[in-house]
């Protein structure tokens, strides 16, 4: 399974950050980023990444003023950034946001969408306590430098 989130917003778009696609190799998505003018790419996109472990984040841009490009002018015409990665480095993150939930203690989970060089590759996560202590949650597909994901775009320990 792959995971695409909505993770930046700028202008028009019918979801906003956090609205979340499910995509399973086989059957339908759970989930909607869009009012449909995103999901078939990102299903494309997602179907390559579950393939190779490499998470992505993608750039649309649907500022286009012309018409035809869109048809029906649809609330479709903003610009929408996705992060997509295989699912099993959330499922682990969702763990340990529903223990902190249930427990009623703040948590804060961070998500590396992008970085230059030499920084955590994408998909590398971390959860922060209120008490500020953090802990790695980072997938193990994160960990291999021949996965570094191009520019075009698990622990479950308690938290």
């Amino acid at each position: 399974m792959a995971l695409a989130t909505v993770v930046a917003v700028r202008g028009s778009t019918y979801r906003r950050e956090g609205a979340r696609l499910l995509v399973r190799e086989a059957g339908k998505p759970v989930g909607t980023i869009s009012g449909g003018c995103l999901e078939g790419d990102v299903r494309v996109m997602a179907t390559e990444i579950m393939a190779d472990g490499v998470p992505r984040l993608l750039h649309f841009d649907l500022t286009a003023d012309d018409e035809a490009v869109w048809g029906w002018g649809l609330g479709c015409n903003g610009v929408i950034d996705v992060f997509i990665e295989p699912a099993e480095g959330a499922i682990a993150t969702a763990g340990a946001i529903r223990r902190a939930v249930l427990e009623r203690r703040p948590l804060a989970a961070v998500t590396v969408t992008e970085s230059r060089d030499g920084g955590p590759r994408p998909g590398a996560r971390m959860l922060v306590r209120a008490d500020g202590t953090a802990r790695s949650v980072t997938p193990s597909w994160t960990s291999s430098p021949d996965t570094r994901p191009s520019r075009r775009s698990p622990r479950s320990d308690p938290a």
